[in-house]
């Protein structure tokens, strides 16, 4: 396990895996090693870990203890989302991402987390501003009491896109707010995630 960033406040932890770690399917019993020399690293059993089914939407889930050991021990809710949020201090949020960007917040004020998986899709559907906003309705957030960790994605170097793609960004958001995260190369398009969310 690398650990990403432990300086944002005191008791919260933001983490990856890579590859060299093996495998994080969702439900997958041949990765219950897995998931638990993740847990052990924070002193938990996989009874505190909770994962989602992910499919590049901008749907959020709120998650607590009862959710414990979801979609790692167990199957959990069938549906998709690519966000969770929980005040339980001692829930890990689990997704899985490689180009997508996981996207770390941290209230603390009220000690409420979320872990977004932002791909092209997610970014463009503003995923990340949807779950601050979810956490300022069921948890009292204030979005200048949040800090963010935006964790290792696919560099602007390498992540192109089709045109057919890129116009979804030019549908959101302004021409200068593109300019910002899209450079064209040719007749490549490329993506700068971190800047874009």
């Amino acid at each position: 396990m690398k650990q990403l960033y432990n300086g944002l406040s005191d008791g919260f932890i933001a983490g990856y895996t890579t590859g060299a770690d093996g495998h994080f399917r969702y439900f997958n019993l041949c990765d219950i090693g897995n998931y638990r020399s993740v847990a052990e690293t924070f002193h938990l059993t996989c009874d505190h870990m909770v994962r989602v089914h992910q499919g590049h939407t901008d749907r959020i889930r709120i998650v607590g203890s009862e959710n414990g050991g979801e979609g790692i021990l167990r199957a959990g809710t069938d549906a998709v989302y690519d966000a969770m949020i929980s005040a339980d201090a001692n829930l890990i949020l689990c997704m899985i991402s490689a180009d997508c960007v996981p996207v770390f917040l941290y209230d603390d004020e009220t000690g409420t987390i979320a872990l977004v998986h932002s791909g092209r899709a997610g970014t463009m559907a503003e995923i990340a501003a949807k779950t601050v906003k979810k956490m300022q309705a069921h948890f009292g957030t204030k979005p200048e009491n949040l800090r963010a960790i935006l964790g290792p994605c696919l560099c602007a170097e390498h992540h192109e896109v089709r045109e057919k793609d890129v116009s979804g960004f030019y549908h959101r958001f302004s021409d200068e707010e593109c300019g910002l995260f899209l450079k064209k190369i040719n007749s490549s398009y490329y993506v700068d995630m971190h800047t874009a969310i």
